[in-house]
């Protein structure tokens, strides 16, 4: 049974291209709570995150915007409030720092993708890293709200994990040479206080067939594991680190089938499914507080 109560992105295969967020308690039902691809002009809403007091999810959406990307906010206990943050070109990829109440997210504004922080009501927009050469994305707060994990594109085959203190924004990188994403931090949890990160790597096998793994590593760059061992032809991908520590939630696909959210118990390995609706993608899942 699900360890705790989740958001997650779910879709009908291509050609349709439209996402809709569900939110998901343990031994509940999914509960729908956007409902945009059933609209007269259907739009798209996905990549869900919690408020520290679980009371509104921020998500990105093309739903007014002809398409174009922004960030909003949903109240869960009454989906119809919904607050736009954003008004640019190419906002996504958001995630709440559920100590401070900062959201972190993706914007092409500037021509090349960037990551910015905002204030809860989408005031006080400021770029991480103004300058950048390359493509900064998928940034994810750690639990305490001190430290960001983000990817850096090198090139297509080098996505690289790094992290940084949000108070100086120096780099450290953690990987390089693969194609990496999708980082999230582990909890800070006592009596070592700890952090780790796990994400997605993708690798050829026999020059044609990929795999999608999931790994974890030591914020120092130390102790690289893959938790997964994928065979050929499966994917595993969007992870993310329960509060307390002892679960991991992400996607996985094999092969021509629909994607399906899973979670495994860090200690034992032990790996449930949680959907199981087999004409629809599901991805992105995030834990509650």
């Amino acid at each position: 049974m699900l360890s705790r109560k989740i958001v997650f992105n779910k879709k009908l295969p291509p050609p349709n291209r439209f996402a809709d967020l569900y939110t998901l308690e343990p031994a509940g039902s999914p509960v729908r709570i956007t409902n945009g691809s059933d609209a007269a002009t259907p739009y798209d809403s996905a990549g869900g995150d919690f408020s520290g007091d679980g009371q509104y999810l921020v998500f990105d959406s093309t739903r007014d915007t002809s398409l174009n990307s922004e960030i909003y906010k949903i109240k869960l206990t009454d989906p119809a409030v919904v607050t736009r943050l954003t008004a640019t070109v190419g906002n996504f990829d958001c995630s709440w720092d559920r100590t401070n109440g900062l959201i972190a997210f993706s914007s092409e504004r500037n021509g090349i993708t960037g990551t910015f922080t905002m204030k809860s009501d989408g005031t006080s927009q400021i770029e991480l890293f103004p300058g950048h050469q390359r493509e900064i994305l998928y940034s994810k707060w750690n639990s305490v709200g001190d430290k960001i994990v983000f990817v850096e594109e090198f090139t297509r085959e080098d996505t690289r994990v790094f992290w940084v203190d949000i108070s100086d924004r120096k780099k450290h990188y953690l990987t390089s040479l693969y194609p990496d994403g999708a980082p999230a931090f582990s909890p800070s949890l006592p009596p070592s206080n700890n952090e780790k990160v796990v994400f997605s790597r993708q690798r050829v096998v026999n020059g044609t067939d990929n795999i999608r793994d999931l790994y974890t590593i030591n914020l120092d760059g130390t102790g690289i594991s893959n938790i997964t061992n994928a065979p050929v032809g499966t994917h595993f991908d969007s992870p993310s680190w329960s509060p307390d520590g002892l679960f991991i939630i992400f996607s996985k696909k094999v092969g021509a089938a629909t994607s399906q959210i899973f979670e495994m118990e860090v200690a034992g390995g032990t790996v449930t499914q949680i959907t199981n609706d087999t004409g629809y993608d599901h991805f992105a899942p995030a834990y509650s507080s």
